[in-house]
């Protein structure tokens, strides 16, 4: 994988590989099976650095920026790519949405326990039944109670919400306003009477749509690397399998697209960092990302044949991913739909200005 990141960058995401194999790999056996949550694990995660890399050190964090966000990222998706959730709850949607909208006394409460992996995250947004347009179909309702609200309703789809110390959770206060009534709220699961969590088998969402394409780039590059050793290894004919024309082309297609979405990330990282509008340009990532990974899986099932259908190779465990991931936080579809619009003059995606406290690069 090539790579033009700045060193301090570079030596955080090989800081990433080596964490992976030497606590993630040999500690991970089963507990994805058995339903069981690596609290521990994501607490070292937390402690080595790996959430803060977007927050301001007086915070815990490194500032680092959103480009070691993708970074990271992408890397944990391309090893244990189930550990990439953490990169959305821990590093960017749950702490950096207080970081940037809660007041100076809920920053200082949660933002340092939540990218120290000390405290678990959650983003409640979606309900049953709400598909896309999560705000359009919300039901949840906040009713003012002197100096408490009262919360009633149901979340869906709401990753590490049965483990969850803390999390963001979007209400409307005030329904005859619509979209302009829903509020954001800082909840403590475990503390809030009344609240049960059962599995399952915008600009907030918008920094964790960053990780999302990252992750997306990052299972296409698992993916592709898969497919370059078995093309190398396996002989067909007495011809290694990679001097075959028609496999020569699908590695072509899965290393450039692999390439050009991890570039269209890194641009949103970029607009980001410099305080510009970007939702623009996560669209287009966020699409063509999960795009590259879906062909990317076609692609390597193709190359593997019937080996595809084995553990040994792993093509299919990241394939499930990438299936999950082209749903998650808003479909191609969506996607397509947001692009289009913006083209054409219809809504302009970057109409929404950056929140004030987002955190600029630290003096060195």
């Amino acid at each position: 994988m090539s790579s033009d990141l700045p060193p301090e960058i570079e030596a955080e995401r090989a800081s990433l590989v080596r964490f992976v194999a030497h606590d993630i790999e040999p500690a991970s056996d089963g507990f994805e099976r058995r339903g069981e949550f690596p609290r521990a694990l994501v607490r070292k995660m937390g402690k080595a650095g790996f959430f803060g890399t977007a927050f301001p050190t007086a915070l815990g964090g490194s500032a680092l920026g959103l480009r070691a966000v993708a970074a990271l990222a992408e890397e944990i998706s391309r090893l244990r790519p189930e550990f990439g959730y953490c990169m959305n709850l821990q590093a960017m949607t749950c702490p950096f949405t207080i970081l940037n909208w809660g007041t100076d006394a809920q920053i200082a409460r949660f933002v340092p326990g939540l990218i120290g992996g000390e405290k678990i995250g959650m983003f409640a947004l979606t309900e049953p039944g709400g598909g896309s347009d999560a705000a359009g179909a919300m039901r949840t309702r906040a009713v003012r109670r002197g100096d408490r609200y009262i919360l009633n309703g149901e979340k869906t789809f709401i990753t590490f919400a049965h483990a969850a110390d803390a999390g963001v959770l979007f209400a409307l206060a005030d329904p005859a306003a619509g979209h302009r009534g829903i509020t954001a709220f800082i909840v403590e699961p475990r503390n809030a009477p009344g609240d049960t969590a059962q599995p399952i088998a915008m600009h907030a969402l918008g920094y964790g749509h960053l990780t999302v394409a990252a992750r997306l780039t990052g299972l296409a590059q698992a993916l592709l690397d898969l497919s370059l050793g078995y093309a190398r290894a396996r002989e067909v004919r007495g011809r290694p399998l990679g001097q075959y024309q028609m496999v020569q082309g699908l590695i072509a297609d899965m290393a450039t697209e692999t390439d050009a979405a991890r570039l269209l990330t890194a641009r949103v990282a970029g607009l980001a960092e410099a305080g510009k509008p970007f939702q623009r340009a996560i669209a287009r990532a966020k699409y063509f990302a999960s795009q590259a990974a879906r062909r990317a899986a076609l692609a390597a099932t193709e190359i593997h044949g019937g080996y595809a259908l084995t553990e040994a190779y792993r093509v299919g465990y990241f394939a499930a991913y990438v299936t999950m991931l082209n749903a998650g936080e808003g479909t191609a579809n969506v996607q397509r739909i947001l692009i289009a619009e913006d083209a054409l003059g219809v809504k302009d995606a970057d109409r929404h200005p950056i929140p004030p406290r987002f955190p600029v690069a630290e003096a060195a």
